[in-house]
């Protein structure tokens, strides 16, 4: 398969596959020498080996110098905003990118500004940049999850949130937010899964998780004023899923109500119980 490694009858690397097409398979492989020639060149964290290796370095220093003070400068933006100075923060972050225009530290900073003084599109642009620029930064996907959320661009929101939990499926945070997301775009039954997962992984969130569907079902009641079908099946969808004893006498209760409205209001009232 591509990436796979092409050895010698001593087995040793002489390089790596590339591709195959043709009905013959025919391979094509990249040479061992020219993978570390190019990784020589373009790592700089690490020590050169070749002259090629060590020119790179020397022509990379200044780059290197200008991003390493734009995120000192970014950094201290940030904790400039923190501390309520925000003209100051913001004469940080132009500073920072001049330098670099994709420091992450400067445009989370500058995100940040923008949100606090109610300029959404002009933070959500820093975001996204900052996004595009840098590494993973749990920062910046929670921020703009919030920010797509709150436009109900439910696909967006379900985007970052689902990074989020890629990198770390231990971040409840995201995953008590993911549920209502994915209520919105119809996957109820993900979302109840989402819900299991959260108290699969931390029963000490029983409570906020009873409080978390209580306001869902405020919110679908809101949506559907004339169907309690749709709350209460809600309702006993992820509380069956979650497999919890607390939920067990609620759950009893609404099966033995006459209707609809009775059996949300079984629920709902098992619910409060346990907050």
């Amino acid at each position: 398969s591509p990436g796979g490694p092409v050895v010698n009858d001593r087995g040793e690397l002489v390089g790596v596959l590339s591709e195959k097409e043709s009905a013959q398979v025919v391979g094509y492989a990249v040479a061992a020498d020219e993978v570390a020639a190019f990784l020589d060149a373009v790592r700089p964290d690490r020590p050169a080996r070749t002259l090629a290796g060590l020119v790179a370095r020397v022509e990379a220093l200044p780059a290197a110098f200008a991003a390493a003070a734009a995120a000192g400068l970014g950094r201290r933006a940030e904790q400039l905003f923190r501390d309520g100075r925000g003209e100051l923060a913001a004469a940080d972050i132009r500073a920072a990118l001049r330098l670099d225009p994709r420091c992450v530290p400067a445009l989370r900073a500058g995100a940040m500004l923008h949100l606090a003084g109610g300029r959404l599109g002009a933070g959500r642009a820093d975001l996204d940049a900052a996004a595009a620029a840098g590494p993973f930064d749990r920062l910046v996907l929670s921020v703009r999850a919030d920010l797509a959320a709150d436009a109900k661009d439910w696909r967006a929101a379900r985007g970052d949130l689902e990074r989020l939990l890629g990198v770390d499926p231990t971040n409840q945070h995201a995953r008590r937010r993911l549920v209502p997301v994915l209520l919105e775009l119809g996957e109820d039954a993900k979302a109840a899964a989402a819900v299991a997962d959260v108290l699969r992984v931390d029963p000490k969130l029983l409570m906020a998780v009873a409080a978390d569907l209580l306001a869902q079902a405020e919110v679908l009641a809101k949506k559907f004023p004339d169907a309690p079908s749709v709350p209460a099946g809600w309702l006993v969808r992820a509380m069956t899923a979650a497999k919890r004893d607390e939920f067990a006498a609620a759950l009893k209760r609404a099966a033995a109500a006459t209707d609809d409205a009775a059996r949300l209001a079984a629920l709902r009232d098992g619910l409060r119980k346990l907050r």
